[in-house]
């Protein structure tokens, strides 16, 4: 194993310029994702928005026994994906099951599991990139009162945010961030009926009670290039609507059959495109509803047998392999200038790669922020700023995505 002295000789190896000025890191637009859904008997797989069609990424029904996977979320700034598992042993009616974080690297599969959280979480979970951590609501019968909980996925550590009135039923709550606005909206489904939007602040914790919907909210969703707000209702016949979170009002974006139920649902903002599983509950059967939530168009995919349930949207993410890609590439194009630049930057990324591949990630992060630190030495002068930015923010993603 190389050790982290080893990363720093190989860094110190001849750099073929001096710092000119450091550029702000802006994260590439990514031009597409990966659709994820849990399946009923506990493994992760890809899902083909068009047919249905599934291929397994990791068998989680290992993990722990009797598992359960529950609300499912992508980190859209590296390649995690967040469940809630649910585990018993044994299992019955006089015990009671206990809650993990489960952490995903969708392009390497692999796993990690936190230890058992302090309370179950119920409803749906919510991934802030501000504080690398998840948003969730707790689910306590015999509890006085629920909270909002910010979770630490690698520790389970939970931090109360703000209380919850005892009336409100934690395993129908939905959740949405609005990173730039720091705001978590939260509805939660009183099985018919209208919701009430609460927003908490993630800067404050400050909870505000906001206004009742009309209608009750099934799934919210955040559409972030949109900078909107929308849910999927719960009553038939249900809609797609924008909900605007100062007034409550909800206008109407799409209708959907009366004979089906949607479930789960999840967003790609960059294409403003909601996806939801539509079940069938007289054939039993289950398809992908992709929806534009800007116009209304929609589209149904081929219907499958009803075994995956929760989704989750991933915009492409650097790998190992693309960050030494984009090196090779910017020096054949000229936008780096030394090929002993192109060169040590490669061999630190080899270094990185195989600690990254193999769940070195102590070490990986370290070449990683090696790697930044040479590129951001030479931005602007041996390195085009343009492609300077990009291997920041791709470092930046890989070091972080370690699991």
């Amino acid at each position: 194993m190389l050790s982290l002295k080893t990363v720093s000789i190989l860094v110190a190896i001849a750099v073929a310029s001096t710092v000119t000025g450091l550029h702000p890191a802006s994260a590439a637009v990514p031009s597409d994702g990966t659709l994820f859904a849990t399946r009923v008997l506990a493994t992760l797989v890809t899902l083909d928005p068009a047919s249905a069609a599934q291929h397994p990424v990791k068998d989680l029904s290992t993990l722990a026994p009797n598992p359960n996977v529950g609300p499912l979320v992508a980190d859209q700034h590296t390649a995690r994906l967040f469940a809630v598992m649910s585990t018993c042993s044994p299992c019955g009616i006089a015990y009671t099951p206990t809650d993990r974080i489960v952490t995903i690297n969708s392009t390497t599969s692999a796993v990690r599991m936190s230890p058992t959280l302090p309370q179950r979480v119920g409803g749906g979970i919510a991934m802030d990139p501000a504080t690398d951590s998840l948003w969730a609501v707790t689910d306590c019968y015999l509890c006085a009162s629920e909270s909002i909980v910010k979770v630490n996925p690698r520790t389970g550590a939970e931090t109360s945010a703000a209380v919850l009135s005892s009336q409100i039923f934690a395993p129908f709550a939905t959740l949405a961030l609005a990173p730039a606005s720091h705001a978590l909206y939260m509805t939660f489904d009183q099985n018919g009926g209208p919701s009430q939007l609460f927003t908490l602040s993630t800067d404050t914790d400050a909870l505000t009670a906001g206004p009742s919907l009309s209608r009750s909210i099934k799934k919210l969703v955040y559409d972030t290039s949109a900078d909107a707000l929308f849910g999927i209702t719960s009553e038939s016949p249900q809609q797609l609507v924008a909900i605007d979170p100062s007034s409550g009002n909800e206008a109407a974006v799409g209708t959907f059959s009366t004979s089906l139920e949607l479930e789960s649902a999840t967003i790609d903002s960059l294409s403003h495109t909601v996806y939801a599983t539509e079940f069938d509950p007289f054939t039993e059967t289950v398809a992908v509803l992709t929806i534009d939530d800007q116009s209304g168009t929609n589209s149904v995919s081929g219907s499958v047998a009803n075994d995956f349930g929760n989704l989750a949207f991933q915009a492409t993410q650097p790998t190992p392999g693309s960050i030494k890609a984009e090196v090779t590439q910017a020096f054949t194009n000229g936008s780096i200038k030394s090929p002993s630049l192109e060169q040590t930057l490669l061999s630190v990324l080899n270094v990185a790669g195989d600690a990254y591949t193999h769940r070195r990630c102590v070490l990986a992060s370290f070449a990683y922020s090696h790697f930044m630190d040479v590129v951001e030495t030479n931005a602007g002068t041996a390195i085009d700023a343009p492609i300077a930015n990009q291997l920041v923010a791709d470092a930046q993603s890989l070091g972080a995505g370690c699991v």
